[in-house]
């Protein structure tokens, strides 16, 4: 454990005693991780690029195919920030330099998850005693001056703010504007005009266990209305559970994940080497189960 000038000799001294931890004074590393980050992140993250172009380095001097750079590709050097992308957003210009060393030898939503599901871990209530003491982390958002490791957290909640949904229990955590809540619909929120604030909770519709559909009507579009009592309701009134909806069995997962992140990222772009109406040509050639050559010759 370590402290900065601001804590005082006594504190520190206290801090000790009841944790019961060891003081010291630097530390660049914990578990493999950076335990400081300040504004430059370039130089804290350097091992990561040397590393990566160490091991791409060695693999030059090998006589490979495409398919085989393919595989080395996909098993080992994306494999290497895995584990530090767990916990930190790398600098997009930092990411770029990586890609550019893989290209040239041929081609933070998992901790925000945890707070999500997890919010009396230790880390989850540190965090919320410095950047969201008045709320909870579902209704967190960015901070002027934090640290780069909520700054991280908050690029991958706005992942998981695009795929988590609410199942609708009581209603008493979930607002009625603002939240994904209406799963029979596309957007899952109201789309049209409506007569309700925006603090409004979703339990002001419920009445024993049934929705209020004079409630609803005077408050939303008959659209709307529509799909909100598609949503089924338990009597017995359980409290709202959140759920990821891209996954068919409502958990996340890292690899549903990375595709929630693809599609905001090119939701107004290209996907493939052409623009296509209609076909997923390009996704069935890169899965087809033949050897990765083949696939490659078809690309």
């Amino acid at each position: 454990m370590f402290f900065n000038a601001g804590v005082g000799l006594e504190s520190q001294a206290a801090l000790e005693e009841i944790l019961g931890f060891r003081k010291v004074n630097s530390f660049k590393r914990y578990l493999g991780m950076p335990t400081m980050v300040g504004r430059s992140k370039k130089p804290i993250f350097a091992f990561l690029r040397d590393r990566l172009h160490k091991i791409i380095l060695g693999w030059k001097e090998r006589f490979l195919s495409k398919a085989g750079r393919e595989v080395l590709i996909n098993s080992i050097a994306q494999s290497i920030p895995t584990y530090i992308m767990s916990c930190f957003a790398l600098p997009i210009s930092f990411c770029n330099e990586m890609r550019s060393i893989i290209s040239k030898f041929g081609g933070a939503a998992k901790q925000a998850r945890k707070f999500l599901q997890n919010p009396n871990s230790l880390c989850a209530r540190v965090l919320k005693a410095k950047y969201h003491p008045n709320m909870g982390f579902a209704q967190a958002g960015p901070r002027r001056r934090a640290s780069f490791i909520w700054q991280s957290i908050m690029k991958g909640k706005r992942v998981l703010d695009s795929g988590f949904a609410w199942r609708i229990g009581n209603g008493e955590f979930v607002k009625a504007l603002e939240d994904n809540w209406i799963t029979s619909a596309t957007f899952m929120q109201p789309v049209g005009k409506s007569n309700v604030t925006t603090d409004s909770l979703v339990s002001y519709f419920i009445d024993n266990g049934r929705w209020d559909e004079v409630k609803l009507s005077n408050s939303f579009l008959p659209t709307d209305v529509a799909n909100i009592i598609k949503i089924p309701l338990s009597r017995r009134l359980p409290p709202d559970k959140l759920f990821w909806f891209p996954n068919k069995n409502g958990y996340y997962s890292v690899k549903s994940g990375y595709y929630q992140a693809c599609k905001l990222l090119n939701r107004n772009q290209a996907s493939s080497s052409t623009q296509t109406t209609g076909s997923d040509i390009w996704g069935k050639i890169w899965r087809c189960p033949v050897p990765p050559k083949v696939r490659h010759f078809l690309w």
